[in-house]
């Protein structure tokens, strides 16, 4: 969640189940959010298969929303996914969202943005105003105003196998996944930033 956002659980509780398994899940319902985040939850992506996805918008919530709507695709289209080598699709399928973004992505964010304008925390309203553009909306904006080049997201992607009773994650940058367990946690995901060894070794 972004700093200071505060979450209404109480109208925005979603359930998902089927034969195997139960979820829940919150998301803020408040106006004029400055939360970034999007998810998946689909206890359904497969015959034999469950995903669950966090994506956590940096700079704009563009990038995270694209993801939401396009990473089951792109997991399930990769070849990866048919021989059910689910390490790889997951793997590719963050390779495909950053390789879509680049071949007309960049288009459907802008559209985002001007349908759905960030909202402009106080001191930055005051700011505008007091230099005159108050009333310029993203809509008003050319791609180059959008300041697409500066939205990201992290991700963590948890893919349940059920014919296998093997769990997957993935993750991209610090976003954390966490497996509570008879009042213990493990951790399921490492952490992805430049002061680690291996990120230095990879870069």
């Amino acid at each position: 969640m972004g700093q200071g956002q505060q979450l209404h659980l109480k109208s925005a509780l979603r359930l998902r189940r089927n034969a195997r398994l139960e979820t829940q899940h919150g998301k803020s319902d408040a106006t004029n959010s400055l939360q970034e985040d999007a998810h998946i939850s689909n206890v359904e992506f497969g015959e034999q298969q469950s995903l669950f996805a966090v994506f956590d918008g940096h700079g704009g919530r563009e990038v995270a929303k694209y993801a939401e709507i396009h990473f089951e695709d792109c997991v399930k289209s990769s070849p990866a996914f048919s021989r059910l080598d689910y390490k790889t699709a997951l793997r590719q399928g963050f390779m495909d969202i950053d390789v879509r973004l680049n071949n007309g992505g960049l288009q459907e964010l802008a559209e985002m943005k001007r349908k759905n304008p960030p909202a402009k925390s106080p001191l930055m309203k005051v700011i505008n105003e007091s230099m005159g553009k108050g009333g310029a909306g993203a809509e008003a904006e050319g791609d180059e105003g959008l300041m697409l080049d500066g939205i990201g997201c992290t991700a963590n992607v948890i893919l349940l196998d059920w014919a296998k009773k093997k769990l997957y994650v993935a993750n991209a940058g610090d976003s954390r996944c966490v497996m509570g367990h008879g009042g213990k946690c493990t951790a399921l995901s490492f952490d992805h930033k430049p002061e680690c060894q291996t990120e230095l070794d990879r870069i």
